[in-house]
């Protein structure tokens, strides 16, 4: 079971050069959790993503509707009060944080290409797609 950050979903669902590694990862550890503010995060990708043309409208929704089918049942509820003080101790955005309480609340890794929340979060509560393959060429 894995916390998995929503630039990860980013991969999963728009080809990008990690997009074969998010995909393996689901394959390896189907049991995703999220906070519900993945919704938010991820419609604002796709919005981003039509109106720089990277994707189309009809892209935008289909992948919208192919994320929220594969992850509704992965949805978490969060402690926003712990997020709140792992975000000030930390230095990380809310929404960042939001994922490192779920991650600490079920005892599980969370999974981001999010550099500087790797570097922020405790030694460990954070690994990237590499780092969870054990290396760069996975």
């Amino acid at each position: 079971m894995i916390v998995v950050d929503t630039n990860v979903l980013v991969y999963m669902f728009v080809q990008g050069p990690k997009t074969n590694l998010a995909r393996r990862l689901l394959e390896s550890d189907p049991q995703w959790m999220l906070p519900t503010l993945w919704r938010h995060e991820f419609h604002n990708v796709l919005v981003t993503h039509v109106q720089t043309k990277r994707l189309s409208l009809e892209q935008a929704e289909g992948i919208w509707k192919k994320a929220v089918d594969l992850l509704v049942d992965s949805e978490r509820e969060v402690d926003l009060a712990l997020a709140l003080r792992m975000a000030v101790e930390y230095g990380v955005t809310g929404y960042d944080a939001q994922f490192l309480a779920l991650a600490q609340a079920e005892e599980a890794v969370c999974i981001s290409e999010d550099k500087a929340l790797k570097v922020k979060s405790p030694a460990g509560s954070v690994k990237n797609l590499e780092d969870y393959f054990g290396s760069a060429k996975a």
